[in-house]
């Protein structure tokens, strides 16, 4: 389930990418986890949002960047 960026491209690469592909407040949420690799409660308590929407969050930011590298297949 985490997102998995590809070891071919930097930390700046997969940021920037981030920042094209996927919409706040997704993106937000998608860095706290995959940037500053906090849990899941860490990040609702971080965003003052319910574990629940972190969860959805992140399926849906992980949704964007599968379409986007789908896209380039």
């Amino acid at each position: 389930n985490e997102v998995n960026i590809p070891d071919r491209i930097s930390l700046q690469e997969a940021v920037e990418l981030m920042d094209k592909v996927v919409p706040e407040p997704l993106r937000s949420t998608l860095k706290l986890r995959a940037l500053e690799d906090l849990s899941y409660p860490e990040i609702a308590r971080r965003q003052q949002i319910p574990i629940g929407t972190v969860m959805s969050r992140l399926h849906r930011a992980r949704g964007y960047l599968r379409e986007y590298q789908e896209g380039f297949l």
